[in-house]
Formats: C-alpha cells, sequence, structure tokens
C-alpha cells in the first residue's frame, strides 16, 4: 500500500478517544514530543512514519490504520511510535524484518515490563542500538491530554550484526553524560 501524504491541512481524527483506550482506560497511541522528535530526526532524516493517523504523523510520508504500515513495504529512513499496548511487539518484528531488506528504523516503545517477554528476546535483541531514555517524555494523546511515560528506542540499522549497543538518552533524544 501507498503511504499517505499530508496535505498539509488540519485533519479531525476519524478515531474516538474510546477507540484508542488501552485495558486500562489509558489511551494508547500519543504523539511523540516535539524535542523528542527533532533531536532523532536531525539525526535520522525520517522520510516515512510506519504507525500514525494524520493527527500524531511525524512525516509527510505515513501509514494509518487504513494503509496498514504492518502490511506495507517501508522504505527509507523510518520513524515508528507505535500504539502503547501489546502491539508493539508486532511492530518491533516488523522493523528487524524491514532491517534486513535496508531499511533503518527507529521504534520508540513504552518501556514498562517487557524485557521478559519472547517477542524482546526474538525480535528487540535484533536491534543495532537499544537507547535508555532518562526521565520521562511528555506525550500528548488525541483530546491533548499530557502523560509522562517511560520509554525506549530501538533502532534498527541493515548494516549492524552482532548485539545490540546500549546507550542513555535525555527524555528529548540527546546522549547522556
Amino acid at each position: 500500500m501507498t503511504p499517505a501524504r499530508d496535505s498539509g491541512l488540519t485533519a479531525i481524527p476519524r478515531i474516538g478517544y474510546g477507540d484508542l483506550l488501552g485495558v486500562r482506560g489509558m489511551a494508547i497511541d500519543w504523539k511523540t514530543p516535539k524535542s523528542l522528535w527533532e533531536t532523532l530526526n536531525a539525526e535520522f532524516h525520517f522520510t516515512l512514519d510506519a504507525c500514525a493517523e494524520p493527527w500524531n504523523a511525524q512525516c509527510a510520508n505515513y501509514y494509518t490504520q487504513e494503509t496498514d504500515g504492518l502490511k506495507s513495504e517501508w522504505s527509507g529512513r523510518v520513524w515508528c511510535n507505535p500504539p502503547f499496548d501489546e502491539q508493539r511487539a508486532k511492530w518491533v518484528k516488523k522493523a528487524a524484518e524491514q532491517s534486513a531488506n535496508g531499511v533503518t528504523t527507529v521504534v520508540l516503545i513504552n518501556a514498562n515490563a517487557m524485557c521478559d517477554t519472547e517477542w524482546w528476546h526474538r525480535h528487540a535483541l535484533q536491534a543495532s542500538e537499544i537507547r535508555s531514555v532518562r526521565g520521562r517524555p511528555i506525550f500528548t494523546d488525541v483530546n491533548g491530554k499530557e502523560t509522562s511515560m517511560r520509554v525506549m528506542l530501538l533502532i534498527f540499522r541493515p548494516t549492524h550484526r552482532g548485539k545490540p549497543v546500549i546507550t542513555s538518552v535525555d527524555r528529548d533524544g540527546r546522549p547522556y553524560a
């Protein structure tokens, strides 16, 4: 499928807040904090947002629920901020697969209780780098509600072989010394 293109117009989300709720009644789709996005985009120069809706897309080219980034081929340098729920495993697996096809992908994931899961050991540890984010970036949901969350970044580079390098960044994505 072809990714959507930003028309430059502000779109009204087609999904209601109730459709974005996870098991605890908390939204699962969040807009990446501007400062974190700007730092990472300056480094990677993203060309595709693999998992977005018009209200939270970070790139001019993006996949939505309708165009389904999980079923589509990715190309270029890809940003992926998937829903903060059990779906994250599918997105991490897809990023690992696309890396094998020559695609560099950065995946932002909620960092709560996942290092003991099958998908973490099978797919996340294929990343070339795992960036632990110190501090909690502030995310915004479709209705403008803000919350801070523990997150980490998985960077999949097609040329990487071996174990991931583990680094630390601040909540704006800058190297933490």
